[in-house]
């Protein structure tokens, strides 16, 4: 019994698209594996990663937020200290209040300070005039 040609190459044809299709399968299955263990390492250092981060952030906050009360505490210090002055001399001051440092994050609690006085510029200029008017008496 002799074969016919068409379907013995038919039959090749198919066994070996079949087979290269079963490679291919293969392969792809292989990639997807080792795509899936790729993000999955990938993820696990991303999370280590995050986690140092998160840790540098607090850190990073609780200096800020210390250096920010040493701010708070010296600039009300020297205000305080510069206003009982000049009532004393009996000239006009007024505070104006400042954010002070409080993190990175937005600040749970609203800081205020007094940094700038106004001053009673004629008052000081006069004073400057009479002590350069006594000086020139003394001398």
């Amino acid at each position: 019994m002799v074969l016919r040609p068409a379907p013995v190459i038919g039959f090749v044809g198919a066994s070996v698209v079949g087979g290269a299709g079963a490679a291919v399968f293969t392969y792809a299955g292989h990639q997807i594996i080792g795509a899936v263990t790729q993000i999955r390492d990938d993820q696990a250092g991303y999370d280590l990663r995050y986690e140092r981060h998160l840790a540098r952030v607090i850190q990073a906050n609780g200096r800020l937020r210390a250096y920010g009360r040493t701010q708070e505490r010296s600039r009300h210090e020297v205000t305080d200290r510069m206003r009982d002055f000049l009532t004393g001399i009996n000239l006009n001051s007024q505070a104006y209040d400042d954010r002070f440092l409080d993190g990175v994050d937005p600040p749970l609690v609203r800081v205020t300070g007094k940094p700038k006085l106004n001053l009673n510029l004629e008052g000081w200029v006069q004073g400057l005039v009479n002590a350069a008017t006594l000086s020139a008496r003394v001398s």
